[in-house]
This record gives structure tokens, sequence and C-alpha cells, in this order.
């Protein structure tokens, strides 16, 4: 089966979890709205990227070449995911823009853009997902006249809010508030260790006050700010791809031994595996079409 990406490491690491897959097309960290007007290639140089794969990423984001190449690839089965629009995108004066994907920060975007006069525009804002839902269905339309919409399938996959063996977090006033006692408690004992170690108390305080919040904390406060956000991009996607999708959501966890690290959008490979057979079944109903 020839497999082309239009998303993130999310959808890459489900393939090897397809028996007999190939894949042919992997376009990453490239915002559906750089389509609506590239800034053409090789505008900005990739010399401080480490691996051919980041400048390959970012020479075709300057280029907006997604569509291109998963036309070219000849799949039998398009997957997209929204991990990469997380970032949101460069605007530029003259109506170009560029992803603010973590290549473009390594090649040093985050002070070049505004020095010519970009400004960022953040996944989840109102302007940000007009352009993206215009730019979206632009490309669904392209996939469509190529005879490839129908292979495409959409994962509508949240970030999990906990690592494996973890529960989630616990809502509602009164667990906040507890989360936030223990924050305090927490900022009180480094503060005291630092002071009993011979600094002075208004630097001990000081670093009990910019003691940040837990691992767990964050993970499960991330996942919930994207999920919240991605839910009507996720919605405008289903409108247009209908009944390819696949939603998983309650039972993702984090894998802490991630080959790409932990993050929210990185799962266990049973998740994967999960993952991984709703396509296979997806894709059958393709061969008798």
């Amino acid at each position: 089966m020839k497999i082309a990406v239009f998303g993130s490491c999310v959808s890459r690491d489900i393939c090897e979890f397809i028996p007999a897959s190939d894949v042919a097309a992997y376009v990453a960290r490239q915002s559906s709205i750089v389509s609506l007007g590239p800034v053409g290639a090789n505008t900005f140089p990739s010399g401080h990227l480490e691996s051919a794969f980041q400048t390959k990423m970012f020479v075709g984001d300057q280029k907006a070449d997604a569509i291109e190449r998963l036309i070219s690839s000849s799949p039998d089965v398009i997957l997209i995911d929204l991990v990469d629009e997380r970032r949101g995108v460069w605007k530029f004066p003259n109506g170009t823009y560029l992803t603010n994907s973590v290549e473009a920060y390594r090649a040093g975007a985050n002070k070049w853009a505004p020095q010519a006069g970009a400004r960022l525009l953040e996944f989840g804002s109102d302007e940000h997902f007009s352009l993206w839902s215009s730019a979206f269905c632009c490309q669904v339309e392209q996939l469509g006249d190529a005879g490839l919409l129908r292979r495409a399938i959409f994962l509508n996959v949240e970030w999990a809010s906990a690592l494996a063996g973890q529960t989630r977090p616990s809502r509602g006033a009164r667990h906040a508030i507890g989360r936030r006692t223990r924050r305090l408690r927490r900022r009180f004992r480094l503060s005291r260790r630092k002071f009993r170690r011979g600094q002075s108390l208004i630097s001990s305080l000081r670093v009990g006050q910019e003691m940040t919040e837990t691992q767990a904390e964050s993970f499960a406060r991330r996942a919930r700010q994207a999920n919240l956000m991605r839910k009507r991009y996720a919605s405008h996607v289903e409108s247009l791809i209908e009944n390819r999708v696949i939603r998983i959501d309650e039972v993702l966890r984090i894998d802490s031994n991630n080959r790409w690290g932990a993050e929210p959008f990185h799962y266990r490979e049973s998740d994967y595996a999960s993952m991984a057979s709703e396509i296979a079944n997806i894709a059958r109903r393709f061969s008798s079409d």
C-alpha cells in the first residue's frame, strides 16, 4: 500500500504498524495557509538546519509544494492530520506566508521574520482559522480534481493529556485548588532549601516564584488547550472528507519512551497499532471502489 502523508510524525509513525505499507510522500511542517501565498523557493536560508529532511521540509514550505508532492506520489491512501498547524504561520507584508515550524525557528525565523515586517498568526485565532479553512478547501478541490480525495483519511486524533500508566488529571474547581496548593508547597520547599544553602532570602524567594508547573501539569494544560482550539479545524476537515475519519481521544496516552521524546502527540505503540487497524479497514473499501 502506497501511503502519502500530509501532516506530522503522528501519521508517519502509524505507517510502521500497517503491513506492506510504503510511504511514497511525507509532507510535514507545512501549513495549508502557505498555499495562499508561498514566499518562494530558497527565499530564506536553511544553513542552520541539521538534516536533509529538515532542509527538504523547510524548502518545501517556502514553495508550498504539498499538493504537488501528494499527487505525484500516486498514493493508494493519503493520511491527513493537523498537528503541524499548531505553531501558526508568519504573514509577510507582501501577502506571503511561512509556516512557523521548528525548522523555521532553527533557521532564525523568530528574528528575521519580524525584521521583514512579518507578524505571527497564532493557531486557533479567527484570522488563522479563516485563512486555513479557505486554503484547505482549495487543496481538497485539487485532490478531488486529481481523483485522490476519495483516498484521503483524516486522523482526528486528540492530544493525550497524561503519560502511559497515569490517569487523566481530574477537572473542576476543587481539583484546581488542590493543584495550586501543591505547587505553592513545592515552591516553599525549594525556596527554603536555597535559603539554607546560603542564598539570600530575596534570591531564594525569587527561585521559588519562578518554579514552573510539573511535567504532568504541563502535558495536561497543553493538551486541553490544543484540543479545544483544534475542534473547529477538525469539524471543517470532517465536513469535506466525510466518512473517512478516524476519531480517537479518551484512550490515548503519551509514551515517555517515544523515540521523538515525550509530547502530547507522541503516543504508545498500542495507540498507533489501533489507528493502523482502522486505516487498513478504511483502505480496504478503496480497493473495492
